[in-house]
């Protein structure tokens, strides 16, 4: 099966490295998982090169095609590199390049049947693209990020920690941690002020009535310094008086704050709230 991928808005011209911005789509068109937004499908290829494995004929150029992407959804925000990336990708027919945010494109309709999504995300789109794409993107499987570090933090936090949030919530809702590598600023050109890391996760499910739940933690989390039945109401989710009750249906105190709740906890304060 092969895999079909997608690629979002290039970082910041401070963040990039010296690598060339068309060597990672080149690489994603070419290898398997791990290098981008995946749709799957059977495909002959795949089967004659295991074959050919087994056999001891297969080599090592028929194992990396069997390996390839059946597409390739890239997205770019810098419609400047549209020169060099058309040139550089030409005789890929896996590779689909569209230019623009990502954040206001449609990415079901930009991705259709996307599997899986590998991105080197800016600051300022990381948390809002990964959280809508948990449900907006419901056929992903498999999300493999560079995000700053006080982001890929987050996703994984705990609660009560200075990390957990709305992003923390709604991501171990719905998938589990896989891999998580620290990068160093050291090794990017122009040398950023901060860290960053590679962060992979996995869909376990989407709980069910998910944009009413995501509602719920957004609007928990709106006012972190306030106690959640304020903060619910002050979201203007409901009254207060509603609120504790929902709260109180949990075997929680009036004065809980947002971060004291579990992930799955907010599942139940969803339902209790109605």
């Amino acid at each position: 099966m092969r895999a079909a991928r997608m690629w979002t808005p290039s970082p910041p011209r401070s963040t990039r490295t010296q690598r060339q911005p068309s060597d990672f789509l080149e690489r994603a068109s070419e290898e398997g998982a791990g290098s981008a937004l995946s749709r799957r499908r059977q495909h002959p290829r795949r089967h004659r090169a295991l074959r050919g494995a087994r056999g001891g004929r297969c080599r090592a150029r028929d194992r990396a095609r069997s390996r390839r992407p059946a597409q390739v959804y890239a997205v770019e925000v810098d419609a400047s590199l549209g020169p060099q990336l058309t040139e550089r990708l030409a005789g890929r027919p896996n590779v689909e390049l569209r230019f623009g945010d990502a954040l206001q494109l449609d990415l079901v309709e930009s991705a259709p049947g996307a599997t899986k999504l590998v991105a080197n995300l800016p600051y300022n789109i990381a948390t809002p693209l990964i959280a809508e794409s948990l449900d907006g993107l419901p056929g992903i499987e498999l999300w493999t990020v560079m995000v700053q570090r006080e982001v890929a933090d987050r996703l994984f936090a705990e609660p009560s920690t200075k990390a957990y949030g709305a992003v923390s919530v709604l991501v171990q809702l719905v998938a589990h941690r896989t891999g998580f590598h620290p990068v160093s600023r050291t090794v990017f050109r122009p040398r950023p002020n901060v860290d960053s890391a590679l962060v992979a996760f996995r869909r376990t499910g989407l709980p069910p009535d998910f944009r009413r739940v995501k509602g719920v933690v957004e609007a928990a989390f709106s006012h972190r310094r306030k106690l959640l039945a304020n903060s619910l109401e002050l979201a203007g989710l409901t009254d207060r008086a509603h609120a504790e009750a929902a709260i109180a249906e949990l075997g929680k105190h009036s004065n809980v704050r947002a971060e004291e709740l579990a992930p799955l906890e907010f599942l139940e304060l969803a339902k209790a709230l109605g």
